[in-house]
């Protein structure tokens, strides 16, 4: 009968990389209590190091192929370790800098360790961020020189994931952060690899086992950005908080490389962007192969150049047609405040959706989707119809492939709920066509602030019926307005 101690070192180190966190750290939106500690992870490692030799071997090297820290605390021993061993730190694979909401903790650098920062910028390509004439280093600081420490030692990482913006927002940015044309610190040694890539003579082959990024550019964008469409396997590319500081005029103060199909990245996301359409759009012709987007567009008054968000979305719709053949997956939020807080004036669906002929998946506003009804509200605040409640046909506008669609309305941006029931329905073939099959599986509609002491708005049950009868999920969410809540409370008591 075989023993451990027989097995492969490969089947060894398969076995033990299923001790995996339950939640990835980089993960910003998962409750602190809910994640998982990589300090546990660490711990059952190194107790199966300690058994013996042979596992010592093993184990080891995997105790260093991850590291996941605050991006105001980082590990420095850790850092310094890894670095010093050719043998470890070529065997980092993953990188998670997050920030720590529930502990204000931060590193303050040793004399030492600040003159280890002098030592380190006698590298060439440091020169640009003027290390050597700061004497004065913020844990802000500190947390880039020691992630450009360990990215500038791990050519073979294979993902990185840098959320640390929430903590750059409050506790105000490093001075490496006051040059806006270079990229950050830490990201430095990937760019200038990947910057040479296209002259491949020089290229040495660092970073080419990446394949999934997600970098906070803290408001900031710069032509920099292109160079990691370079690299040779990326697959999946997220950018959060990209904006256009400091630049008022984009036309003239950015140009950007020729659009080329060149990149293998096939998932793009942009979180809380706040630069304009054109920029986006270059960023989705630069994909080869593009299979799903997602972009949540940042508040209105961020986004330069743009009178509403409708423009915006036109344009990177359009752009999107260049994937129109492999696009499988779509997550589009304008958040337009002209259409969320009033219906002054019609609200015009965003045509396109339909020819996207591969989609599988969509997850929009239903206001984008099916756009509004001729309205407005009278001196009471009533509503009052120019015309007739007809939204169109869901089934008109939907791709004819979709599986699954997810979209979301709140109270203010419709009359009442009127014409939304048909509208859904609409989805559902018509009862004369005997052939026709539903291909949609999943509908999960929300309905967002509605107020708390009216009627339900529509009869969500007799529409989750129908469309279990034509085999596809219909889930809703009803959720009421806290704000209607507390004034509907603080009515009552003054009442009372």
């Amino acid at each position: 009968m075989p023993t451990l101690l027989s097995l492969p070192a490969e089947l060894i180190c398969e076995i033990l990389g299923h001790v995996q966190p339950v939640t990835a750290l980089h993960q910003y939106n998962v409750p602190e209590k809910d994640r998982w500690d990589i300090r546990h992870w660490r711990r059952t490692i190194t107790a199966v190091a300690q058994t013996c030799r042979y596992l010592r071997d093993v184990a080891g090297p995997l105790l260093y192929s991850r590291y996941e820290s605050a991006f105001h605390n980082p590990s420095v021993h850790f850092i310094d370790r890894l670095t010093a061993e050719s043998a470890l730190h070529h065997g980092l694979r993953h990188v998670a800098v997050r920030t720590n909401m529930s502990s204000s903790a931060k590193y303050t650098p040793t004399p030492d360790r600040i003159s280890q920062y002098h030592a380190w910028a006698d590298i060439s390509e440091l020169e640009p961020y003027g290390i050597k004439e700061t004497y004065e280093f913020t844990a802000e600081d500190a947390g880039q020189m020691e992630l450009w420490r360990l990215i500038s030692r791990a050519p073979n990482v294979e993902s990185l994931h840098v959320t640390a913006y929430d903590w750059l927002e409050r506790n105000g940015q490093g001075v490496f952060d006051r040059n806006p044309g270079q990229p950050p610190m830490w990201l430095f040694p990937i760019v200038l690899a990947a910057q040479s890539i296209p002259a491949s003579a020089h290229y040495n082959g660092w970073f080419r086992q990446l394949h999934s990024m997600t970098i906070d550019l803290q408001q900031k964008c710069d032509t920099w950005l292109v160079h990691l469409f370079s690299l040779p396997d990326l697959r999946s590319l997220c950018l959060r908080s990209m904006g256009s500081y400091p630049y008022q005029d984009w036309a003239t103060a950015l140009t950007w490389p020729e659009t080329t199909a060149m990149s293998s990245v096939r998932s793009l996301e942009f979180v809380n962007v706040a630069a304009p359409a054109n920029i986006v759009v270059s960023m989705i012709g630069y994909c080869k192969t593009l299979k799903s987007f997602k972009c949540d567009r940042s508040s209105e008054r961020l986004v330069r150049g743009y009178s509403d968000a409708r423009e915006w979305c036109v344009e990177i719709l359009d752009g999107l047609q260049l994937h129109k053949q492999t696009l499988l997956s779509l997550t589009l939020f304008p958040w337009d405040r002209l259409s969320s807080y009033s219906l002054t004036v019609e609200y015009r669906r965003l045509e396109g959706f339909r020819t996207l002929v591969a989609l599988e998946f969509l997850n929009v506003p239903w206001y984008v989707l099916m756009g509004s009804p001729e309205c407005f509200r009278d001196e009471q605040g009533n509503w009052e119809s120019m015309g007739y409640w007809q939204y169109p046909m869901l089934r008109d506008v939907l791709p004819e492939n979709l599986l699954a669609l997810k979209t979301s309305i709140n109270d203010y941006e419709l009359p009442n709920g009127l014409g939304i029931e048909a509208a859904l329905c609409g989805g559902l073939p018509p009862d004369n066509w005997e052939d026709d099959v539903l291909l949609l599986k999943s509908v999960d509609f929300s309905y967002n602030l509605a107020h708390y002491n009216k009627p339900l708005p529509m009869k969500f049950w007799p529409i989750q019926d129908a469309f279990c009868r034509d085999g596809c999920t219909f889930t809703y969410k009803f959720r009421l307005d806290h704000l209607d809540f507390r004034k509907q409370r603080s009515g009552d008591t003054a009442k009372t």
